[in-house]
This record gives structure tokens, C-alpha cells and sequence, in this order.
């Protein structure tokens, strides 16, 4: 699976917990489940974001 297509597959699940943890905010039940896997999935999106960034950067500074 290449970046794009995880960075995509993260996105599309983070809209899915943003909904749900808002019907469970105006339901006024809790979602602590929800906001920890929504910061986990976060987090992952981050650091494969700059590994990303970094090997990017890296093939770019091999050229020369």
C-alpha cells in the first residue's frame, strides 16, 4: 500500500469517528473509545507523514 493510499484509507476512517463521536457528543453518551482510536489514527498519519517527508527529501539529496 503506498502512502497516498494509506494517508486516504486513514482520512476516510477519521471522517467516520468525527461522525460518530458527533452523534454520541449531542446524544450526550461517551466516547472515550472513539477519541482514543481518532488520536491513535492521528498520530500514525503524522509519523508516516514525515518518514514520508524525510525518504522524499532523502532520494531528492541522492541526485547530487
Amino acid at each position: 500500500m503506498t502512502y497516498y493510499q494509506y494517508a486516504r484509507s486513514v482520512k476516510s476512517e477519521l471522517d467516520d469517528l468525527n461522525r460518530i463521536i458527533d452523534q454520541r457528543i449531542i446524544r450526550g453518551l461517551s466516547y472515550r473509545r472513539e477519541s482514543l482510536r481518532h488520536k491513535k489514527l492521528l498520530r500514525e498519519l503524522r509519523q508516516r507523514r514525515s518518514h514520508h517527508a524525510l525518504r522524499s527529501f532523502l532520494s531528492f539529496v541522492s541526485l547530487f
